[in-house]
């Protein structure tokens, strides 16, 4: 993709090999809580060990990260809930927890760094 643009250095290609609801198994404790039901949060985490981290958790269609989430929580609506469990959840947390996600932000604000520098 990257050769494919006139100006490769400015254009960051991120592909996100999971859904955006792997994002909220970042912080198993707050989603849970966040969904009304805390006590879910142990069943989330165990789901994040099996995978190694929240962006492995995507393996069959039934299994992927926004149906194992309403399998816990009937109620979730990736449109309300997901919004409001990352603002919650915070770029920080989920930098950590998901390192592919968190390379990609690291290349962006290099760029920024880059350009920040040769204004000055």
């Amino acid at each position: 993709m990257k050769d494919g643009v006139g100006n490769p250095g400015k254009f960051i290609p991120y592909i996100q090999q999971y859904e955006f609801e792997a994002l909220l198994f970042s912080d198993p404790d707050l989603t849970s809580e966040e969904l009304g039901s805390p006590d879910v949060s142990s069943e989330l985490s165990r789901i994040v060990q099996e995978f190694g981290n929240a962006e492995n958790i995507n393996d069959e269609y039934e299994t992927c990260p926004s149906r194992r989430l309403k399998k816990f929580f009937p109620h979730f609506d990736k449109k309300l809930h997901g919004p409001v469990i990352c603002r919650e959840t915070g770029v920080d947390r989920i930098r950590e927890k998901c390192a592919g996600f968190n390379d990609w932000i690291e290349k962006i604000e290099r760029l920024a760094r880059k350009k920040t520098l040769a204004q000055i």
